[in-house]
């Protein structure tokens, strides 16, 4: 079937006889009928001999269409937009299968123009942005049909992870500062369930199956089921469905940070901080990679192996003495 819908979007997929195929979609809130409209101008498209290869898309396009798309739910758009808006002299209609070289021609001129200013740009600022560029090129291969192959976006090696974790006190003080209860209520379920901003703010009370969250579209793609506490389950009755917009959640969470004390906390944070206490009570990196939703234990690793030592100190003090007595 050439018009199919999967989820919230209807996808076109077309191969003339004899012909590449050709896939689209008719956008987030698209009708079956204007999707059998984009799917009836690829048909005539073809019989005027413009159909046979893929349209040229370029990565201003891409970027344009992630911004007015997916993107709308991440929780920072100003910085998504800042970030974006560096790549702007590199790409001056240049097509996404140029993405590779476009990303290494970045790399090395914001690399020497810190040189030379003798003021590095900070690797962490050089990744996000060579992650949004990577995260465009992923929708276009994946979902978009914009590209008929993968393309590899590789990152910057020596970048450090952000480390600030909340003790349970300091999440105490913080939730009591917030004077908008229904931005506590979710700021309370996202500190015991470890979620993403994005999946936070794009929950429904659909997700909410008894004493669980289940999140069919997570950023990996797969299905993830967080139990939930009493106080978290509780919560997620208050919250769902969802009463705060995500520059209100944005508001009251700059306002009770700083009346906390903690102008550097950032909402991310909170999921750090979960990640963190699921670690140092289970000592397993394995159920935290379950419930963070994490593609590898790889990447749970990286953030939460460090908090394994006291549990590794205690094992090597198990070992026996090799000469003498002991």
């Amino acid at each position: 079937m050439p018009v199919r819908k999967r989820g919230r979007i209807w996808h076109i997929d077309f191969t003339p006889p004899g012909g590449s195929r050709t896939r689209a979609t008719a956008g987030r809130g698209a009708t079956r009928e204007e999707a059998l409209e984009i799917e009836a101008k690829l048909r005539a498209d073809h019989h005027a001999g413009v159909v046979g290869r893929s349209p040229r898309r370029t990565v201003s396009e891409a970027f344009a269409r992630w911004l007015n798309g997916e993107a709308k739910t991440l929780s920072h758009p100003k910085d998504l937009a800042s970030k974006i808006s560096a790549w702007e002299p590199y790409l001056k209609g240049r097509p996404l299968t140029a993405a590779a070289a476009i990303a290494e021609e970045a790399k090395t001129a914001w690399l020497e123009r810190g040189a030379k200013k003798n003021k590095p740009l900070n690797v962490i600022t050089i990744n996000r942005r060579l992650a949004a560029l990577r995260r465009v090129v992923n929708l276009a291969w994946r979902k978009w049909g914009w590209l008929d192959r993968p393309i590899a976006i590789d990152l910057l090696r020596g970048e450090q992870p952000r480390t600030v974790r909340l003790t349970p006190d300091q999440a105490r003080k913080f939730l009591a500062a917030f004077d908008d209860t229904d931005a506590r209520d979710l700021m309370l379920l996202d500190a015991l369930t470890g979620l993403r901003p994005g999946e936070l703010k794009t929950l429904e009370r659909a997700n909410l199956r008894g004493k669980r969250l289940v999140l069919v579209a997570s950023k990996t793609g797969r299905e993830r089921s967080v139990p939930l506490t009493p106080e978290a389950l509780a919560a997620a009755k208050r919250a769902l469905p969802l009463k705060v917009t995500p520059d209100r959640l944005r508001y009251a969470f700059e306002r009770a940070r700083d009346r906390a004390g903690m102008p550097w906390l950032q909402m991310r944070d909170l999921r750090r901080s979960f990640g963190s206490w699921i670690v140092q009570r289970t000592k397993s990196l394995k159920v935290a990679q379950e419930l963070l939703g994490h593609a590898s234990i790889a990447i749970t690793a990286r953030h939460y192996a460090l908090l394994l030592d006291e549990h590794l100190e205690k094992a090597v003090g198990t070992l026996p003495r090799l000469r003498g007595k002991g």
